[in-house]
């Protein structure tokens, strides 16, 4: 028997300094995962040290971090 996995229950990051960028993350994928955003490095250190986040997509190029970093 093949089971679907259960993506609402997956923590999802998304950083990114371009508040648009959010808004349409938000909009598009809210109703499918357990999603958080964070508009700068900081922000996302927080959710990290609180959520246990399963996948983290982040923009490269922020004003006071890289995504790498």
């Amino acid at each position: 028997m093949v089971t679907t996995p259960d993506y609402e229950k997956t923590s999802v990051l998304v950083v990114d300094d371009d508040t648009d960028v959010l808004e349409f993350v938000e909009v598009s994928f809210a109703a499918h995962f357990r999603l958080f955003t964070a508009a700068n490095g900081a922000q996302a250190l927080t959710i990290i040290e609180r959520e246990p986040i399963v996948v983290l997509v982040t923009d490269q190029r922020m004003p006071d971090v890289t995504g790498l970093e």
